[in-house]
């Protein structure tokens, strides 16, 4: 998390705990891949945590700033329109979601170049965690942009109702990051995101809950 180590470890566990119950409720193959979104945010979470507790600038900082924005810039871009195709059950919008996983990896391939060529520093910021890397206007806006449309547009898209909540406040709590914490976005919006990503518990509740009394495969 943005704030504290306590507050990352704290947020770390707890996401931990909702993918596990997630991954345990999980019904089909299909929606344990959505079960792995909060465990992979926890991991996120955690990196952040042991940020807050090694000296800023440094090696071993700068080692985690990485390892942040490797989730940052290129995990989200792909898996978040990938599970959705995976758990889509209309056929015949899966195939949006095959397009918007590939113009994601697109979009991580053009993030990578950044995180390999440019310095990256890691510093504390309004007491939030501030990854300042190299990427200038147009590239920064036109690269949110195509980010957003990716992530949420993706959640948006999507015919199951926690997935579209999960993307209209991932939108909505993007706007408010720009708005109050634009310095620090990338750290405080993926803490928002993280949060969020509680909703994948009652998605995959909800869909064990609609096929109860029977072991369906994908």
């Amino acid at each position: 998390m943005c704030f504290s180590a306590e507050a990352s470890f704290a947020a770390s566990g707890a996401l931990a705990t909702v993918g596990a119950l997630s991954f345990g409720k999980a019904k089909s193959r299909r929606m344990r891949w959505l079960a792995f979104v909060p465990i992979l945010f926890s991991v996120q979470q955690a990196i952040e945590g042991f940020q807050w507790l090694v000296e800023k600038p440094g090696t071993l900082s700068t080692i985690l700033g990485y390892a942040f924005l490797t989730f940052a810039f290129l995990v989200w871009l792909i898996l978040i329109p990938f599970v959705d195709e995976q758990i889509e059950p209309k056929t015949s919008r899966r195939k949006w979601f095959r397009i918007l996983t590939w113009v994601g990896a697109g979009c991580a391939g053009y993030l990578l170049y950044f995180l390999l060529t440019k310095p990256l520093t890691v510093c504390v910021t309004g007491h939030h965690i501030d990854y300042q890397i190299d990427i200038h206007f147009p590239f920064f806006a036109i690269g949110l942009a195509v980010y957003v449309f990716i992530t949420c547009g993706s959640m948006l898209l999507s015919s199951r109702p926690m997935m579209r909540l999960f993307g209209a406040l991932a939108f909505l709590s993007l706007l408010v990051t720009v708005w109050a914490y634009q310095e620090t976005l990338t750290s405080v919006w993926c803490f928002f995101a993280a949060a969020l990503s509680t909703l994948v518990y009652l998605e995959i509740a909800r869909d064990a809950k609609k096929h109860k009394g029977f072991w369906h495969r994908w």
